[in-house]
């Protein structure tokens, strides 16, 4: 997995059967959300913790894109595709899908059940903390 680009265009490129999104700026617009560090963060977080890794970034998705329907939320390839997404963006930190589990109530109005992840093997990136403390003046 050198040069393994966390990136919408090669997120297709990986996942031919998800290509009739490679067009859908709503898709490339979630798979850009889920990619940004903060959220990775989260969903390493939620993976510990033994919850559906998307259940971290599932609310701001749909807050965000629940109303459109070029990339409808509701529809069970659509939900499919987010999930691959997570779990195209989590392999490279070394996190491997081990099983599916309920979304915590409340979270989502669309997906009920998503991937649990586990770190498996040792990552090819690393995310860096970028949490600094500085002291008030």
């Amino acid at each position: 997995m050198t040069n393994y680009k966390i990136d919408f265009n090669s997120f297709i490129e990986r996942n031919p059967r998800h290509q009739k999104f490679s067009d859908n700026k709503i898709a490339e617009e979630i798979y850009s959300l889920l990619a940004e560090g903060e959220n990775i963060y989260r969903m390493m977080v939620f993976s510990e913790l033994e919850i559906p890794a998307l259940a971290a970034s599932i609310t701001e998705i749909e807050n965000l894109y629940g109303d459109q329907d070029k990339f409808d939320l509701d529809d069970s390839f659509s939900k499919q595709t987010m999930g691959v997404m997570v779990k195209d963006i989590l392999r490279t930190f070394g996190y491997d899908n081990i099983k599916s589990k309920n979304i915590p109530k409340g979270l989502s109005n669309y997906v009920n059940k998503a991937a649990v992840y586990k770190k498996m093997d040792s990552p090819n990136k690393k995310l860096e903390s970028s949490f600094r403390i500085v002291e008030g003046k």
